[in-house]
């Protein structure tokens, strides 16, 4: 998921743009120097994405392998969460822009997790678009995730905390 979004944030914004370059990017030109102020050849672009892709998702493989190994231990919402799975709960996991790529992403990975690994009941909020665009159209972009909530996100008669809203 995360290389196609890459892969996609990068055409996209690459060579749907190309013929207008010298956009100042500010602070994010490291990102995409593509698009920076100084203009490139059409010939190097192809190139000059493919290296990005390929940057981006080795920086996520090290990110995700250092913090398995640096910080697994100390998250204590891990045995909370592992707890409750236990419990027959699922995550939930949503977000905006591209934390809602990440969100997808991560629920595919645990209902579909690779070899060796025992899925976890997982979904992401962030997942459907037709749901997202009919509750920000019909009630409000401020009710998107809540709403999914309210519909889906416990079981009957288990209300979290107490809290009537669920």
């Amino acid at each position: 998921m995360e290389i196609l979004y890459h892969t996609l944030w990068e055409t996209v914004h690459s060579f749907s743009n190309i013929a207008s370059l010298g956009y100042d990017v500010g602070e994010s030109g490291f990102l995409y120097p593509f698009l920076g102020e100084e203009k490139q050849q059409m010939g190097d672009v192809v190139d000059e994405v493919a290296r990005s892709i390929r940057i981006k998702a080795q920086e996520d493989a090290n990110l995700r392998a250092r913090l398995a190994e640096e910080a697994s231990e100390h998250i204590e919402a891990a045995r909370a969460i592992h707890q409750r799975l236990n419990a027959g709960a699922k995550l939930i996991i949503f977000g905006n822009g591209g934390s809602a790529t990440d969100a997808n992403d991560f629920a595919i990975d645990c209902v579909l997790p690779p070899e060796g690994y025992r899925p976890v009941p997982a979904i992401s909020l962030s997942m459907e678009p037709a749901n997202l665009t009919a509750i920000a159209n019909d009630v409000g972009i401020e009710a998107v995730f809540l709403r999914q909530m309210e519909a889906g996100g416990c079981r009957k008669g288990i209300v979290p905390d107490g809290d009537p809203r669920w």
